[in-house]
């Protein structure tokens, strides 16, 4: 694909392209170099990424539904108010990236890294951050987070300040000292999860799953709401 005196294709070499308000649908930039790119405003629906070095990359405020990361490497990207709609992300690198306010419904993130990246005020309903991803220190706040997969996740000091993770699954997710604080939680599955030293405070755990969770240091007070629970064990501290 040529836009504007550029050769959009497999491989190519444009560090620092900027281009908006285009319509690059289906175009195929896998492998490509496009560091410190600016693509924001674009539709880029069904597009092709594939193992790009998107570093430093704005995609903010584009249309990426269907769009595919795997493999890219997207450190310091920004997607902030961008449709990401099913969008794939499998085994990308998104250390430090920006996702906030952004529609990511659906999109998968299985076997990626998003360690420190920010993806507050955003909807990722029904996402798969599922085999082994890595979300060390990742802010969620006030997020829509329901029916989304964290099997096997690693969220050790993630932050889920008044989200809303109902249904949501932690199955064997390391979340030790997470804060849950004021999170929506009502029948999440956190079975074989390790939550010890995670905040729960304010949030809403009416009927999870805690069983065979490590949950040594969790603390709750008396403004969690803990109907129905399930668990094996009884270590969380009330503060």
């Amino acid at each position: 694909m040529r836009v504007k005196d550029f050769d959009l294709e497999p491989g190519a070499h444009l560090p620092g392209l900027r281009l908006t308000e285009v319509n690059l649908s289906k175009v195929d930039l896998s492998r490509a170099n496009l560091s410190g790119a600016s693509l924001r405003n674009n539709t880029l629906t069904d597009a092709q990424f594939v193992d790009a070095n998107l570093t430093g990359v704005s995609f903010a405020q584009s249309d990426l539904a269907g769009a595919n990361f795997t493999g890219a490497n997207l450190t310091g990207a920004s997607f902030d108010a961008a449709n990401l709609t099913g969008a794939t992300f499998d085994r990308a690198n998104l250390t430090d990236a920006h996702l906030t306010a952004v529609n990511g419904s659906s999109a998968t993130f299985v076997g990626s890294v998003l360690n420190g990246a920010n993806l507050s005020k955003s909807n990722f309903s029904e996402a798969d951050f599922g085999g082994g991803a890595q979300l060390r220190g990742v802010y969620f706040h006030n997020a829509e987070l329901w029916s989304i997969n964290f099997t096997k996740a690693d969220l050790s000091g993630a932050s889920f300040l008044n989200a809303n993770l109902a249904a949501a699954f932690f199955v064997e997710a390391d979340c030790g000292g997470a804060a849950f604080s004021d999170a929506n939680l009502p029948g999440a599955n956190f079975f074989n999860a390790d939550v010890a030293g995670a905040n729960f405070r304010g949030a809403d755990l009416t009927g999870v799953d805690f069983r065979g969770c490590r949950l040594d240091g969790a603390t709750m007070d008396d403004s969690t709401l803990l109907k129905g629970i399930i668990a094996d064990r009884k270590d969380e501290t009330r503060e």
